[in-house]
């Protein structure tokens, strides 16, 4: 996987070295931004017994929006043609999942048959983003975003809890390639600063096992999978030299 990864970062670089040759380097080109993002709770059940946890998912979970992310990154730009620019960057994202699901089973062997179910109401994520934006300008203030950005997992968390009280956050530290995202959008270009909104359009992510367990989830999701609850973003960027005697 660590082979495709790399293969994945390193190809728009190659298929756009010889732009790079030959344009210009945006003047400042480094820019810094800070992005806030909201999302669609992930309300999706096991195959098994899926009418009633969707009656539960549907029940605790009354609102369609409460997941989050924010993020801060570093990119550099140049300029392709007249109206088109191109960046790369890299940066860190913090991702919370706020979705009640089941978790796992306390507790199997009761006489009765009756099972304690451990839930879950937040998962999170610390990533680790490379990204490459194409920059289109409308007009001169105006400009369309097209950006690729590549995931991968720094730590994870996951709190279980039983009657409403968180009892153990469950972590994973293990660093590997989590996700591939495709998001759309516009900026308005204020001098050295921008304001945008986009929206994502793809995203492939590899299956979390930490969010499933054998005993509750029966059919446990491929490895990787198309997923794509909707997602808007809002940030703002500067750009400045790295030299202050320019």
């Amino acid at each position: 996987m660590s082979k495709y990864c790399m293969l994945l970062v390193s190809l728009p670089l190659l298929l756009l070295s010889p732009y790079w040759a030959t344009g210009q380097v945006i003047n400042p080109p480094w820019e810094v931004w800070v992005m806030y993002g909201m999302e669609k709770k992930d309300k999706r059940v096991p195959q098994r017994n899926t009418a009633y946890l969707q009656e539960l998912m549907d029940f605790y979970n009354p609102e369609d929006w409460g997941s989050y992310a924010y993020a801060l990154g570093l990119q550099y730009r140049w300029q392709l043609d007249r109206r088109l620019h191109f960046s790369s960057g890299l940066g860190f994202e913090h991702y919370v999942q706020k979705t009640w699901r089941f978790f796992d089973i306390l507790q199997t062997d009761r006489p009765n048959g009756y099972q304690i179910y451990l839930n879950t109401h937040r998962y999170e994520k610390w990533n680790f983003i490379t990204s490459q934006t194409f920059h289109y300008r409308l007009t001169r203030f105006l400009e369309l975003n097209l950006l690729l950005r590549l995931n991968f997992d720094m730590l994870t968390n996951i709190y279980w809890y039983l009657d409403a009280t968180i009892e153990q956050r469950v972590p994973s530290s293990k660093f590997g390639f989590y996700g591939l995202e495709a998001m759309s959008g516009l900026a308005f270009n204020i001098g050295r600063f921008s304001l945008g909104l986009n929206a994502r359009a793809l995203n492939f992510r590899r299956v979390d096992a930490i969010l499933y367990s054998p005993r509750v989830h029966f059919d446990i999701p491929q490895f990787m999978e198309f997923v794509n609850p909707l997602r808007i973003n809002f940030y703002t960027s500067y750009r400045f030299h790295s030299n202050r005697k320019r």
